[in-house]
Order: C-alpha cells, then structure tokens, then sequence
C-alpha cells in the first residue's frame, strides 16, 4: 500500500503537470478519495489526508456546498487569487505567443506608450464637460491637455494656432459635426468620445425609479442636460442643479447624484448627504480603443524616430573614427 507522502507526490505532479500542459484546468474536480485510492492501490484515507495537505499548500481546493476537491494549481500561496496577477499572466501569454519574451514585455510596454506624451485638445460648449474630458484624458492616458468652447471655433482666429499644436482634438458626439470641420482643415485625428454603456444604462433604471441629480457648475451644462435627454422615457426626472445658481440643499439626502469633477474640486469633495453616482473611467471600452490607438503610434514613432537618429549618429561618430585613424596614420 502506497505511503501518504508518496500519494501527495503523485497526486500534486498530477495536477501542476496537467495544469501546465494544459490537460487540467484550475477548477476541474479531482477524483474522489476512493476512486483514487483504488487507482493507487492506497487507502481512502491516505488519499483523503494527501489532500488536505495540498489544499494547505495551494495546490487543491474546497468549494463550499461541494464535498469534493478541485485544482487550483494556479492559486496564491494563501489560497486567495490575486485577479491583477491573473490579467498580468494572461497578458504576458500573449506576449510570448506573439514572439515577444516576458523578461522584454516592460521594455516592449514602455517602449509603445512611455516615448511620447501626447498634446489633446478637448472641445465642448460648457466648463462641466471640458473638465471631465481633460481630467480623464490627464489621469488615465497621461495626455497633456488645452481646453477650446465649440463657440470659438466660429469666431474669426478663434483656437486655431492653439488647436495646431496638439496631436489629436477630443469632442462629444453631440459636438461632431461642429468640430470634424476644424480637426480635418487643421490635419489632426478626431476622437468622439462615448459614454460605457452600463453607466447610461444605470442613470435610465435611476430615471425610472425617480428624480436623478446633477451637480455641476456651468448653466449651460444643466441646458445640454435637459436636450440630452429630451423625448427620453422619464427624461423630467433629470434634476440639474447649478453651484453658485441653485441650492445644494434642494438634493434630498441619499439621492442619487452626478457630481461633475469642476463641482467636486470647487466644493473640495462631494455634500455627506448625497448619494454619488460613479464617475470615473466614463469612456466607453471604444473611446478607450480609439485614444490608445493614437496614443501608441505616436509613441512607436517617436521610438524609431530616436533609434533611427542614435544609429545615424553612432554611424557619424564611426565615420569620424575612421577618418582621424587614416590622418594619424
């Protein structure tokens, strides 16, 4: 009859080897005491102990409910998945799959994004919306960003030699056909930014349910607010309310509320008495798409616009090299 310590030899080479061949997955259940113990002709017992042996070290798994055992050959040491390390290794798979070697992917990544800062301009009707988009532009993508009011697009001069210096001009759908004119005359990409689906979707059941608060700061934002949403189902329970114009007081304690980030620095965090929506990450996954598309390429080509100049300037400096050899010569 097979020892505990060589059962737990076995049974743990089984399941790293499987998961690593991927012949296991983690989370496939393992066979049961018995029927092990009669595959290796030990005791159920042993089988049973050999188990909780590896379940302390990571390797097998319980499920509450289950009175089985699973893999879980790709858990932490305490047992806990960590879903960063789980992206990070998924990400890292690809990477090798796609001929680039994971002690590279840092040089690769930094490479791609971290040559080149990009300069956006962001263009709205009112102050609300050109501190959101800039906002998310600067924390998430690390763009530098110029604000421009669709209105000065029309006015003679206007933004334009601003507008030229950036790489790429950023706008709402609902500003498209005002500013694609002035992104193409100037040559510059034109990103229209969407909301996540799962955001307008939550604020529609809110609308459903009752009035829905936004705090914000610019009259013209709360006169956006209200055509955004006119002819939409229970659009008359959209509730703008301005700084400086309306009283904060007027929010009911614990209803649901937008604060715009210029009301939220102006007012140095949010009222204790309101219920704040979400509002980071607002970008749709397709703007995202879009922003890091531009943002990539730009870096990529100033990465091989440096190599290509330190080799043309090591090729020089061989040159000369060369040069003074023949003189001293």
């Amino acid at each position: 009859m097979r020892r505990r310590t060589d059962v737990i030899a076995i049974v743990r080479e089984r399941i790293v080897n499987g998961v690593h061949f991927g012949r296991m997955s983690a989370g496939d259940r393992l066979p049961s005491a018995r029927r092990l113990a009669h595959e290796l002709g030990s005791d159920p017992r042993i089988v049973t102990r050999a188990y909780d042996q590896l379940r302390k070290e990571g390797i097998v798994a319980r499920r509450r409910g289950s009175r089985g055992y699973f893999a879980a050959a790709d858990r932490t040491p305490t047992g806990e998945t960590d879903p960063n390390m789980e992206w990070l290794v998924g990400i890292l798979t690809q990477a090798l799959e796609r001929g680039i070697p994971a002690v590279r992917f840092g040089e690769h990544a930094r490479r791609s994004y971290g040559t080149a800062r990009l300069r956006a301009a962001c263009v709205e009707c009112n102050h609300d919306q050109l501190r959101w988009l800039c906002g998310e532009l600067e924390d998430d993508y690390g763009f530098v960003t110029h604000s421009a009011e669709t209105e000065t697009l029309e006015q003679a001069g206007g933004n334009s030699s601003a507008l030229g210096q950036v790489d790429l001009i950023v706008t709402t759908a609902a500003h498209a056909a005002e500013v694609r004119p002035t992104a193409t005359r100037l040559g510059k990409p034109l990103v229209l930014v969407t909301l996540r689906p799962e955001i307008v979707a939550e604020v529609a059941r809110l609308l459903a349910v009752g009035p829905v608060y936004f705090l914000c700061t610019d009259p013209r934002f709360a006169t956006k607010l209200r055509s955004l949403y006119n002819g939409i189902a229970h659009a008359a329970n959209i509730r703008p309310v301005v700084l400086g114009v309306d009283d904060i007081a007027d929010i009911p304690t614990d209803a649901p509320t937008w604060v715009m980030r210029t009301a939220r620095e102006r007012l140095g965090g949010v009222p204790s008495h309101v219920r704040v929506l979400s509002t980071t990450r607002i970008f749709s996954s397709g703007t995202m798409h879009d922003l890091l598309s531009h943002a990539m390429r730009a870096n990529l080509a100033a990465a091989n616009a440096i190599q290509s100049a330190a080799h043309s300037a090591s090729h020089i400096v061989a040159e000369v090299k060369a040069a003074l050899a023949v003189d001293a010569a």
